[in-house]
């Protein structure tokens, strides 16, 4: 027998299940654990809650049994998370606080401003922000201040990824890989009349730091370099600028 297939009985054998505990919604919820990560779903077909109940309170499952019960909950539930319990936790914590912070950004990015809103999430919610953007965010909104009617930093909303923000987005498709969290920004207003998009405005990354999520990169549909790059290739313009004017 090959080391795979030894792998796959041992992850087997070792499948732990506790016993269906009622839902509030009528249905069944079973528990199990294989190598290492717990999963959980639901059954609502009582004939087949019959059969794994019985099984389950057996003092001895057999190798079969046990394959069984796993295939009929999969195959008839329809409800199985093939993630494991710890990421997709993650991933909804990622979006949802997202979606904070957007809600708390959108209205103010629709009032009128001496400056731009986005100059408002840096003096009011600077916490959310990982140093260096953060840093390279202000940079830009100082040169920008000091300009005297030219443009010389971002001329759209960095965090809406649009020069004409609806007055609503949702955070969606939260995913979550090697510790970055990739999260879409969609505009989803009702009264939006800009063209529909078949993607979000922007893509945020965050990642966590002492337990809190910070936004660390944007990247835009429209293409192009993510913030990050953007506000660095600025900053070279700027200075270019400055060199060719002290001449």
């Amino acid at each position: 027998m090959g080391s795979a297939v030894r792998a796959k009985h041992a992850a087997l054998n070792k499948l732990i299940f506790t016993y269906p505990a009622r839902t509030f919604t009528g249905s069944y919820a079973i528990t199990f654990r294989a190598a290492g990560k717990r999963f959980r779903c639901s059954v609502r077909n009582n004939g087949i809650l019959r059969g794994l109940r019985a099984g389950i309170q057996r003092s001895r499952v057999t190798h079969m049994m046990k394959c069984s019960v796993l295939c009929l909950c999969l195959f008839f539930s329809g409800l199985c998370s093939t993630h494991a319990e710890p990421r997709s936790l993650e991933s909804s914590s990622c979006q949802l606080f997202a979606q904070q912070f957007y809600d708390w950004y959108v209205p103010i990015a629709q009032k009128p401003l001496d400056g731009p809103a986005s100059d408002v999430a840096l003096q009011r919610r600077a916490v959310v922000f990982s140093p260096q953007l953060l840093h390279a965010l202000r940079m830009d909104s100082e040169a920008q201040a000091l300009a005297k009617g030219d443009i010389v930093g971002l001329d759209f909303d960095p965090f809406l990824g649009s020069q004409d923000p609806a007055d609503h987005y949702e955070a969606r498709q939260a995913t979550v890989k090697k510790g970055t969290c990739s999260v879409g920004v969609w505009r989803a207003s009702p009264t939006d009349t800009s063209a529909k998009m078949d993607g979000p405005e922007a893509v945020a990354q965050l990642k966590q730091k002492n337990g809190s999520w910070r936004f660390v990169k944007f990247t835009y549909s429209v293409g192009g370099p993510d913030l990050i790059h953007l506000l660095a290739n600025l900053r070279q313009e700027r200075r270019k600028y400055d060199a060719t004017a002290a001449k």
